[in-house]
Protein backbone atom coordinates (compact mmCIF):
# COMPACT_ATOMS: atom_id res chain seq x y z
CA UNK A 1 0.00 0.00 0.00
CA UNK A 2 1.17 3.49 -0.81
CA UNK A 3 2.12 5.85 2.02
CA UNK A 4 0.66 9.30 2.44
CA UNK A 5 4.00 10.91 1.56
CA UNK A 6 4.28 8.83 -1.62
CA UNK A 7 0.74 9.70 -2.64
CA UNK A 8 1.36 13.40 -2.15
CA UNK A 9 4.53 13.23 -4.23
CA UNK A 10 2.62 11.50 -7.05
CA UNK A 11 -0.07 14.14 -6.93
CA UNK A 12 2.51 16.93 -7.04
CA UNK A 13 3.60 15.63 -10.45
CA UNK A 14 0.09 16.57 -11.71
CA UNK A 15 0.50 20.27 -10.85
CA UNK A 16 0.26 22.30 -14.04
CA UNK A 17 -0.85 19.35 -16.16
CA UNK A 18 -4.11 19.74 -18.07
CA UNK A 19 -6.67 16.99 -17.80
CA UNK A 20 -8.49 15.74 -20.88
CA UNK A 21 -11.09 17.92 -22.56
CA UNK A 22 -14.67 16.84 -21.87
CA UNK A 23 -17.59 18.02 -24.02
CA UNK A 24 -21.17 17.69 -22.80
CA UNK A 25 -24.58 19.08 -23.78
CA UNK A 26 -26.48 21.41 -21.47
CA UNK A 27 -29.85 19.68 -21.20
CA UNK A 28 -32.98 21.23 -19.68
CA UNK A 29 -33.71 18.20 -17.49
CA UNK A 30 -30.22 18.20 -16.02
CA UNK A 31 -30.40 21.91 -15.27
CA UNK A 32 -33.86 21.50 -13.69
CA UNK A 33 -32.62 18.73 -11.38
CA UNK A 34 -29.55 20.77 -10.50
CA UNK A 35 -31.51 23.89 -9.51
CA UNK A 36 -33.92 21.74 -7.51
CA UNK A 37 -30.95 20.25 -5.67
CA UNK A 38 -29.46 23.65 -4.84
CA UNK A 39 -32.86 25.09 -3.94
CA UNK A 40 -32.81 28.00 -6.39
CA UNK A 41 -36.27 28.64 -7.88
CA UNK A 42 -35.14 31.56 -10.08
CA UNK A 43 -37.11 31.32 -13.37
CA UNK A 44 -33.98 32.46 -15.19
CA UNK A 45 -32.77 28.84 -14.98
CA UNK A 46 -35.41 27.62 -17.47
CA UNK A 47 -33.31 28.99 -20.35
CA UNK A 48 -29.90 29.42 -18.78
CA UNK A 49 -27.75 27.25 -16.51
CA UNK A 50 -26.49 28.62 -13.18
CA UNK A 51 -22.72 29.17 -13.28
CA UNK A 52 -22.08 26.44 -10.71
CA UNK A 53 -23.90 23.91 -12.93
CA UNK A 54 -20.66 23.44 -14.86
CA UNK A 55 -19.20 21.45 -11.96
CA UNK A 56 -22.01 18.90 -12.25
CA UNK A 57 -22.11 18.95 -16.04
CA UNK A 58 -18.72 17.51 -16.81
CA UNK A 59 -16.73 16.37 -13.81
CA UNK A 60 -13.12 16.46 -14.90
CA UNK A 61 -10.83 13.63 -13.83
CA UNK A 62 -7.23 14.62 -13.32
CA UNK A 63 -5.92 11.13 -12.85
CA UNK A 64 -6.28 11.36 -9.10
CA UNK A 65 -6.16 7.59 -9.19
CA UNK A 66 -2.40 8.20 -9.26
CA UNK A 67 -2.78 8.65 -5.53
CA UNK A 68 -4.20 5.14 -5.19
CA UNK A 69 -5.82 4.51 -1.80
CA UNK A 70 -4.68 7.80 -0.30
CA UNK A 71 -7.40 10.43 -0.26
CA UNK A 72 -10.47 8.24 -0.29
CA UNK A 73 -13.25 10.78 0.07
CA UNK A 74 -11.29 13.57 -1.62
CA UNK A 75 -11.98 17.16 -0.67
CA UNK A 76 -12.19 19.69 -3.49
CA UNK A 77 -9.97 22.62 -2.61
CA UNK A 78 -11.84 24.99 -4.92
CA UNK A 79 -12.69 25.76 -8.51
CA UNK A 80 -11.96 28.69 -10.78
CA UNK A 81 -14.11 29.45 -13.79
CA UNK A 82 -13.84 31.93 -16.62
CA UNK A 83 -17.27 32.81 -18.03
CA UNK A 84 -17.41 34.71 -21.29
CA UNK A 85 -21.14 34.30 -21.90
CA UNK A 86 -24.10 32.69 -20.15
CA UNK A 87 -24.40 28.93 -20.54
CA UNK A 88 -27.73 28.32 -22.26
CA UNK A 89 -29.93 25.22 -22.51
CA UNK A 90 -28.88 23.44 -25.71
CA UNK A 91 -25.26 24.64 -25.61
CA UNK A 92 -22.35 22.23 -25.90
CA UNK A 93 -19.73 22.97 -23.24
CA UNK A 94 -16.12 21.86 -23.39
CA UNK A 95 -14.05 21.92 -20.22
CA UNK A 96 -10.75 20.68 -18.93
CA UNK A 97 -9.22 20.67 -15.51
CA UNK A 98 -5.82 21.56 -14.16
CA UNK A 99 -4.27 21.04 -10.75
CA UNK A 100 -2.62 24.31 -9.80
CA UNK A 101 -1.36 23.63 -6.29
Amino acid sequence: MITTAEAIERLKTRIGVDGPEVTAPVEAGHVRRFVEAIGDPNPRWTKEAPPTFLVALAPVSLHLADAEAYGQGWLNGGNRFEHFAPVMIGDQVTSKGRVVD
